[in-house]
């Protein structure tokens, strides 16, 4: 099937407003529809994504979501991973320049000398060269969180495909593969201070039993949350609190969690269903008479007859003892 410009956009909102709506049934028909008979390097990036997602979403086993990873991370890594081979061809051809003019000044003085400088040259050139050539995967590939260095490794223009995909992945039970593509958006800027972001990641760490991992991120997060958002603190990023401070319960460290807890809003806190309330009035004055009521009810219920026997005031009083005459 072939769509113009205008149909092809079309079929992307009406995916999103399904995926969106929690239809991924009703998407996945839509894709697989729009996109029968061609093949995926045929596709514009942001169909093949949806589709794969979508595939995962409804248990689909296929390698579309291997095949849309890896196109996506190709479109999106691809500029940043360029520039370590650029870098070391450069530094190879600048040293084998320098190790050819220093064999060559050399060479009145000893010949045995510059053999041996000419082949250590040569064959660090063909390391590096051979370095350069093999791709290195980036950090969502290997599995590592993005540190600072590699911010704005992936193009802000793919951070919704990259969610998307993530999600997927996570709802296949694929974890691991979810929390590389979450790390690998985690610092960018629009999606930093991201709570339900924060909240996947920690959830991707919980399912695949890191716990400590997920405390600590989560912690690392708030600070980096309350340091761009000091307003909002403890209101906005309330359920990211919550999560921590159960983790922290779980790891023993009680003071630590509640600590967290009182840095949560009390709004917040009210209106959280698996939270206890505070009585009102209203329940307290209820509860008081009907517990007066149950009380004066068991005051005037009449005592069996062994028991009145043996709380009578005659059995009761003890008798005066007896004084003995000087």
């Amino acid at each position: 099937m072939s769509l113009n410009t205008l149909q092809l956009d079309c079929v992307n909102l009406l995916a999103e407003v399904y995926r969106h709506l929690h239809e991924y049934r009703r998407c996945f028909l839509l894709l697989r529809f729009v996109t029968r008979g061609w093949q995926a390097s045929q596709l514009p990036l942001d169909l093949l994504v949806k589709r794969a997602a979508a595939e995962l979403f409804v248990g689909e086993t296929n390698h579309s979501g291997d095949i849309a990873e890896k196109m996506l991370c190709a479109a999106a890594i691809a500029p940043k991973q360029q520039l370590p081979s650029s870098s070391s061809s450069s530094s190879s051809s600048s040293s084998s320049s320098s190790s050819s003019s220093s064999s060559s000044s050399s060479s009145s003085s000893s010949s045995s000398s510059s053999s041996s400088s000419s082949s250590s040259s040569s064959s660090s050139s063909s390391s590096s060269s051979f370095s350069s050539s093999v791709p290195l995967p980036g950090p969502a590939c290997r599995g590592e969180s993005v540190g600072d260095e590699d911010e704005g490794e992936v193009s802000e223009e793919y951070v919704d495909l990259f969610l998307t995909l993530a999600d997927a992945w996570a709802h296949a039970a694929e974890h691991e593969r979810g929390l590389r593509l979450y790390q690998a958006v985690a610092n960018l800027p629009q999606v930093a201070t991201d709570t339900t972001l924060a909240l996947k990641t920690a959830n991707c760490l919980i399912r695949l039993g890191n716990l400590q991992g997920a405390a600590d991120f989560l912690q690392r997060w708030l600070v980096q949350s309350e340091t761009r958002r000091q307003q909002t603190a403890g209101v906005r990023d309330a359920e990211v609190r919550l999560l921590l401070c159960d983790l922290l319960k779980q790891l023993g460290q009680d003071l630590e969690a509640d600590y967290t807890l009182l840095t949560i809003s009390y709004k917040h806190l009210r209106e959280r269903d698996n939270l206890p309330r505070a009585w009102s009035n209203t329940d307290r004055e209820r509860d008081l008479f009907d517990l007066q009521g149950q009380l004066d009810a068991l005051l005037s219920r009449p005592l069996p007859s062994s028991l009145e026997a043996s709380v009578s005031p005659q059995s009761s009083i003890p008798s005066p003892p007896s004084s003995s005459s000087s």
